[in-house]
């Protein structure tokens, strides 16, 4: 059974963030595709926000539409900032979990890495590293929220962490598209 929400919030406690984010330049960057992930995020979580009490265990549901979005938003970004060619950018064996990990062994690193690549050719204001900031988006709000990992996996989403999490992934996307506007 699927079962879908349309939600129209007119909610004065709507954060800044969220109230304005189609009129922000991070959004008009995405893709409509995209665009429809990051409206179904943001209306899930205006939905569950009008509860007075939890109603789920784990809010991971809110969290994977932006994520999914965010993958594809980090393609577009490596593709404008030239780091990527047309064919990777299509590519249906392209890692962005690969190509982002700061942690991967050396020996591992090819010419489809490309966090030092990110890392030299966008700086945020203020010294802070934009392939830093990309991947803690990743890694916390993607790989920690999708897999389930064993023997124990204690990872749960409450409410306040899914908004949470949704806030980095703007926060990165607003970041990065602001770096490639520099010049």
């Amino acid at each position: 059974m699927v079962i879908a929400i349309i939600v129209y919030s007119n909610s004065f406690e709507e954060s800044h963030m969220q109230a304005h984010y189609r009129e922000t330049v991070w959004y008009q960057y995405l893709d409509h595709g995209m665009q429809d992930l990051v409206r179904t995020t943001f209306d899930l979580l205006e939905h569950e926000k009008s509860f007075k009490k939890p109603r789920f265990h784990d809010y991971g549901f809110i969290v994977f539409p932006i994520a999914r979005s965010y993958e594809g938003f980090l393609k577009k970004f490596l593709r404008s900032l030239e780091l990527i060619d047309e064919e990777t950018l299509y590519s249906r064996y392209f890692r962005i979990g690969r190509s982002l990990n700061p942690d991967l062994p050396k020996r591992l690193r090819d010419n489809s890495w490309y966090y030092d690549d990110l890392e030299r050719v966008c700086k945020l204001p203020g010294g802070k590293s934009c392939a830093s900031l990309v991947w803690k988006a990743w890694v916390e709000g993607r790989n920690k929220v999708f897999h389930y990992f064993f023997p124990d996996h204690n990872r749960f989403i409450d409410l306040v962490e899914a908004e949470r999490l949704v806030d980095q992934f703007v926060e990165a996307m607003d970041q990065s598209v602001a770096c490639t506007l520099k010049d």
